[in-house]
């Protein structure tokens, strides 16, 4: 899979919004992800770059789907429209969204045939 970074203003202030709505600490998101609280609260402050994987990751740990990682909620907008994002920034995030949608569609049709083979 290719790697790419993201630098996107709302993922960082999603995470923390969306761990403190569950009411989760910093050092428990550190613990799951395997490092340092500190390591972790300079990802939700901004000051580190974060990969789709991690994103990813984050996503599952959060029990909160991946969009919501993404979305800028100021604009409620699946693209991000900040001024430090350009054309490739929202290309990137859109090949990520389309990914994510093809395997979501892959799941569902999984459970379609597991249905389909129980009834």
């Amino acid at each position: 899979m290719k790697f790419l970074y993201l630098n996107l203003m709302s993922v960082h202030q999603n995470l923390k919004r969306i761990r403190e709505q569950k009411k989760l600490s910093q050092q428990y998101l550190a613990n799951r992800l395997h490092i340092t609280q500190t390591a972790y609260s300079l990802i939700e402050s901004g000051k580190t770059k974060i990969d789709v994987d991690r994103i990813r990751q984050l996503a599952g740990i959060l029990d909160t789907p991946f969009a919501d990682l993404m979305t800028d909620d100021e604009a409620n907008s699946k693209v991000v429209s900040h001024p430090q994002t350009n054309n490739a920034d929202n290309n990137a995030l859109i090949e990520v969204l389309k990914n994510e949608l093809a395997i979501k569609n892959e799941q569902i049709n999984m459970l379609h045939k597991l249905l389909e083979r129980k009834l």
